[in-house]
């Protein structure tokens, strides 16, 4: 892995962007960054000191596949509720086409609203969110190409 000084850093398992810029004049302190027992990294200090805490990519697997299921049902389902409540709330407004928005796109506009609330404050739900979304997304692919 080449990393300039310069490069913005991401932990790969919190998301966090690691200080700048990076002392890679001493190869002694890059194993701590790059080479733990996770793998390849980066990782933060936290994450390599509790290498036991999910990614953020397997938190968000867990969700949408165990806790977001139980609470909010089929995600088809409940991605296509929501399509349609946003489709009726912008025909009222608009007067446009009853059918606006799409379950593939309350995910992507729900990703968008997290990736503005993290560009605000670093929280690690905010990316483990944009995770979860992003393979929502990809499983209505996914089952968009067998149907």
């Amino acid at each position: 892995m080449s990393i300039a000084s310069e490069d913005i850093v991401i932990c790969l398992s919190c998301g966090i962007r690691l200080r700048q810029p990076l002392d890679l004049s001493n190869e002694s302190k890059l194993p701590n960054l790059f080479l733990t027992n996770q793998g390849a990294g980066p990782y933060c200090f936290k994450c390599v000191n509790q290498p036991n805490e999910p990614s953020i990519t397997m938190e968000a697997e867990k969700l949408i596949h165990g806790e977001r299921r139980d609470d909010y049902g089929d995600m088809d389902e409940s991605f296509q509720n929501i399509a349609d409540v946003w489709s009726a709330i912008l025909t009222a407004r608009t007067n446009c086409d009853s059918n606006l928005i799409s379950k593939g796109l309350v995910a992507l506009m729900m990703t968008g609203l997290k990736l503005v609330r993290e560009a605000n404050k670093h929280k690690r739900d905010n990316l483990v969110d944009v995770c979860g979304y992003a393979l929502c997304l990809s499983e209505m692919h996914d089952d968009d190409k067998h149907n």
